[in-house]
Parts: structure tokens; C-alpha cells; sequence
């Protein structure tokens, strides 16, 4: 049997890192330093290469590259203790990965410790700056290469485009990016209704895979998992031609941390707003007026407490985007692991444990 097992482990480090600017309207503030520990523990891996997203530099979030040494290292539970080289690498556009692989021993038990420290910051935002900024003649790269459709966002498919158009009366570029965006997530939590969490668990509590099926699969059923929410709203911005991406992460603000995702779109030459749908469902109402602040949406002190870990569901770099894998969370192998005469077991399991809930920036323990 194929098992995977993550345990999370996220600690306060520090407040005192400085919080670079995105841009004149988009401010990064109250940074907090986390150490991010994931022991994982793989059956039938073998020698196959394991790819594990590593998002280096986000919008909200930089990794410390001078600790990158220590990324991968031998567990002490592990049974045959081995050695592991890992690299991280570049695909364009799917971002950055640390792919891993066994030095030594081989036995159908496979495990391996990846810590990454992080830094995550809030957001201040200039709203009525951001709003003046018209639709450019080209994207910079890093946006363009959100345009396409991917895993579960199915932004090129006729009837995400009829959802879109309709929700901007056919119009999208109308009003400015910055108010597309707003306007779309207006309408995804008017359209759609969550239900149910974000995982699925198993035994003891184990989380066996993310609770994701895609933007078709909200546009059909409008209920389900907050993830395709998510994957909703970005697959309408993207049929709109606004770029937009689904992050995935860890929710630390509370005693048990989560395996969470938000969405972020991009406002030429300022840079990614970030979208919480958590907070926008909480409170609807305050959605009535689109001139108006709105909880969880562009500034958002609470974006903190989220450690960003990849921008798709499902590692891509050796997955095409029309075939879906049956359990989704967050890796991929170069060759998927099989079972006994040839069956695919994907059974895993993830759990994640959080010291504590993070301080702000700069205030006393």
C-alpha cells in the first residue's frame, strides 16, 4: 500500500524581518518568521524522484535562501536511515520544485524531513490608487504565465466563459483590472455555496487528499469544497484576461494549523492582490458596496497567519492538465508508484501540527 504521511510542524521564529513594498499602492506589513517542517513517509517510492512545490519568493511570503541546505534531510523514524540529494529547479511556468531522491539503501519505505523558514506578511493596500490602473498592452511574464487554463482551472472551456460574461454583461474589461477582480469574487460568493471542508480524512484524523474538484465542477453543482471556490473565481478571471492563480497553504492563525487555498490576481504594475473567500462568506453584506473596503479582500492583516506552499493543486511539471490524479496533494513522482500486480494505490495522509498561534510583527512574546 502506497502511504504518505506529512507532519507540518510551524513555529514563530521572529517579527523583526523587513517588509519590502510590492509597489506604491500595495504595502507589505507585519512580517513573521516561521519554520515550516514537513516529515514525509512514502511506501513503494523506491528510487523514483518525488517533486515537492517550493514557492522560493511569493508576493506575501519570501523563503530564506541562505538555510536551503538544510531543505532535506533523513528522519529519525526513519527505518533504514538514508541520504537524500535534492535540487531545486525551475518550470517555467509552474514555478519551483525540490526534487528528491534516495542515496543509498532502497526499501519500500521511504522517508525524509523538508524544512523551509518563511517569512509571511500582511497586506496594506491602496484601494483608490489601485483602482486608476487601466489594462495594459502586455503582462509581465510572471502574470502572463497565469493566463492559462491548468489542473482544475478550466479557464478556456465555453462554459466558464458564459459565466463569466455573464456576471460582466459580457464587458470584462469595462472597468479597471482591479475592480474586475472585485467584482468577480462578488459574484463567485453570490453564485456558489461551500459546504464541507477542505480535505479528506481518514483514519485517526489523517487528512488522505484535498478536497478539489475544479471550476466545471462548481459551475455545475454551485456546492462543495471552499477549494473550488477558489479554483472558480480564478478560472473566471483568467477567461476574462486577468491574470490570477490559486494559492495553497498552510492556515496558521489558529491552534491547529490547515491545509487552506485563496486566490490572488494581478493589477499591472502594482502587483498581486490577494482574495480570502473565508472571510468574504463570512460576511456577505459587506460585499453590497464594490467602493468599499472588504474583509479578506487586498488588505488583509490576517494574511500573516497563511504560509504559502504551491500555486497548484497538484505538482504539474509531469502532469498533463487534462488528466486528473485521484488524490491530489501538492507533490507528484516522476513515475507513479503501483501496487501489487499493478494497481495504482494512492491511499496518503497528511497531518500538520502548529506550535503556536503567530505573533505580529515586532510585538512581545
Amino acid at each position: 500500500m502506497l502511504t504518505a504521511t506529512i507532519g507540518a510542524l510551524v513555529s514563530v521564529l521572529s517579527g523583526t524581518v523587513a517588509a519590502p513594498p510590492l509597489s506604491e499602492a500595495i504595502q507589505r506589513v507585519d512580517p513573521v518568521e516561521y519554520r515550516v517542517q514537513m516529515d514525509v513517509s512514502i511506501r513503494t517510492l523506491g528510487r523514483k524522484t518525488l517533486y515537492m512545490p517550493f514557492v522560493k519568493d511569493g508576493a506575501y511570503h519570501q523563503v530564506d535562501l541562505t538555510r536551503i541546505k538544510e531543505l532535506v534531510s533523513s528522519i529519525p523514524f526513519e527505518r533504514h536511515q538514508s541520504t537524500w540529494e535534492h535540487e531545486v529547479i525551475d518550470f517555467a511556468p509552474f514555478g519551483s520544485y525540490a526534487m528528491i531522491r534516495r542515496v543509498g539503501h532502497e526499501s519500500s519505505d521511504t522517508g525524509f524531513r523538508m524544512t523551509e523558514y518563511v517569512t509571511a506578511y500582511s497586506a496594506q493596500v491602496d484601494e483608490g490608487a489601485l483602482a486608476l490602473l487601466d489594462w495594459p498592452d502586455t503582462w509581465p511574464l510572471e502574470a502572463a504565465d497565469t493566463l492559462r487554463p491548468q489542473l482544475y482551472i478550466e479557464s478556456v472551456d465555453q462554459r466558464v466563459v458564459d459565466v463569466m460574461n455573464a456576471w460582466t454583461a459580457g464587458k470584462p474589461k469595462s472597468v479597471s483590472p482591479y475592480y474586475l477582480g472585485k467584482e468577480l469574487a462578488r459574484q463567485v460568493v453570490r453564485f456558489y455555496q461551500p459546504s464541507g471542508g477542505e480535505v479528506v480524512k481518514g483514519e485517526k484524523g489523517l487528512i488522505t487528499s484535498i478536497r478539489v474538484n475544479g471550476a466545471l465542477a462548481a459551475i455545475e453543482t454551485k456546492r462543495g469544497p471552499m477549494n473550488d471556490v477558489v479554483c472558480l473565481y480564478v478560472a473566471a478571471c483568467r477567461a476574462a484576461g486577468l491574470p490570477a492563480r490559486p494559492v495553497i497553504g498552510i492556515g496558521a492563525g489558529s491552534r491547529d494549523a490547515e491545509v487552506i487555498s485563496w486566490a490572488e490576481y494581478f493589477v499591472p504594475t502594482a502587483g498581486w492582490v490577494s482574495v480570502d473567500f473565508r472571510r468574504l462568506y463570512r460576511s456577505p453584506g459587506s460585499m453590497d458596496d464594490i467602493n468599499r473596503r472588504w474583509p479578506g479582500f487586498a488588505s488583509d492583516d490576517h494574511l500573516n497567519e497563511r504560509i504559502a506552499l504551491a500555486y497548484f493543486f497538484y505538482a504539474p511539471v509531469i502532469h498533463r492538465a487534462d488528466s486528473k490524479p485521484a488524490e491530489p496533494l501538492l507533490w507528484a513522482w516522476s513515475a507513479v508508484p503501483v501496487g501489487r500486480g499493478g494497481r495504482r494505490e494512492p491511499l496518503q495522509t497528511l497531518k500538520i501540527e502548529v506550535d503556536h498561534a503567530p505573533k505580529r510583527g515586532g510585538s512581545e512574546p
